[in-house]
């Protein structure tokens, strides 16, 4: 939808041709719309440029442009690519798809474009690969940029197209080349909801089901952020699909088992009897899950009506009793000094006897 047409020349000009099927404008004119914001965002490339436009400072002093846009020190300027991720400035993503062979620029484009998916700026989404960002790059985000460990560190680097599927940007997945990620079933098990799974197995159904099963069985699970409306509605959609959980870790077993304990009841038995059916997890998996006594008398007292405390409600409740028993010592202290001699005011001040001695005789009351 979105786009920048190929630049065009004629004679000395350089031109631009509008996407919306206008004339070409001289690229001159169309960048000079943009210089005051530029400027305004990066005072230095104001002070820069002087009385030259954005284009021709830019064009005529390629090495000093990308000094100024991307930092002299070798690194990527957090502003610019701030600045990149919301801006619409066609002629100067045209410069920069023309330059960057430049590695500075071209990191200001990957982390740009992260940048604009995450924070759902579509038509810069669509402008920065056009200028040669780079969707499947696993790159740091805008704000981690100034970490000298980030560019190190694969647990703070993804790529645009993981962002969208995490995001649910799937408006953006064409233009992110999604449908080309090396390990695109990997990442269908981090799709954020039902919409966003079902555009991404009609692009590639999964050989495996049982990781994209687990990503939502967990959303039972949380506690905090958890949905339990958006697991089951995918949970439906597996199930249609011909889905079924055949796999699982020994750990991610065992953590299923724990949070299960803590799962509101309507959703417990939503989700075991979802998991129950042969046709959506294999059953020795669903008897490795309910085997253990403590998930077998949630189990049973859900089914006998009878009241149920998970493992943290109870924790919760003994710290609650330790808490004021310490309370109580707390208080029964204060009580034992005051009986060697003093009383304790109605503020909680305990006066000492010659205090107390002092004020009965008339004198001056204590502070």
């Amino acid at each position: 939808m979105w786009g920048v047409a190929p630049v065009k020349k004629s004679g000395s000009n350089v031109l631009l041709s509008d996407p919306c099927g206008s004339e070409a404008v001289p690229l001159e004119v169309s960048l000079a719309s943009q210089r005051r914001g530029l400027g305004t965002a990066f005072p230095s490339i104001g002070i820069w440029l002087g009385g030259r436009s954005v284009a021709d400072g830019l064009e005529r002093s390629r090495t000093d442009g990308c000094g100024l846009l991307c930092g002299r020190r070798g690194g990527v300027d957090t502003g610019f690519v701030t600045y990149l991720a919301h801006t619409v400035n066609k002629p100067l993503y045209g410069w920069l798809r023309r330059n960057r062979s430049d590695q500075r620029l071209q990191d200001a484009l990957d982390v740009a474009l992260l940048e604009a998916v995450t924070e759902d700026r579509e038509v810069p989404a669509h402008l920065l690969p056009w200028a040669g960002a780079d969707p499947h790059r696993k790159v740091p985000s805008g704000r981690e940029l100034g970490d000298p460990e980030a560019w190190e560190d694969p647990e703070m680097l993804s790529s645009s197209a993981e962002q969208a599927i995490l995001y649910g940007r799937h408006q953006l997945f064409h233009v992110l080349r999604v449908e080309t990620m090396p390990d695109l079933e990997a990442q269908m098990a981090r799709a954020v909801d039902t919409s966003t799974l079902e555009k991404l197995v009609a692009l590639k159904p999964p050989d495996d089901w049982s990781e994209i099963i687990l990503n939502f069985i967990r959303e039972f699970c949380f506690r905090y952020g958890g949905s339990s409306w958006k697991a089951q509605d995918a949970l439906r959609f597996v199930e249609a699909s011909g889905g079924r959980l055949t796999t699982i870790s020994p750990d991610q077993l065992r953590y299923v088992r724990s949070q299960l304990l803590d799962v509101p009841a309507d959703d417990f038995k939503w989700l075991l009897n979802w998991l129950k059916k042969p046709a959506n997890c294999e059953p020795a998996i669903f008897s490795e899950l309910t085997r253990t006594g403590a998930i077998r008398e949630k189990m049973k007292a859900l089914t006998d009506g009878t009241r149920y405390l998970s493992p943290s409600r109870k924790m919760s409740r003994a710290n609650e009793r330790s808490r004021r028993a310490t309370e109580r010592k707390e208080e029964g202290r204060g009580v034992s000094v005051t009986a060697k001699g003093g009383t304790r005011s109605a503020r909680g001040r305990v006066r000492s006897a010659r205090e107390v001695g002092i004020r009965a005789r008339g004198g001056p009351s204590s502070v």
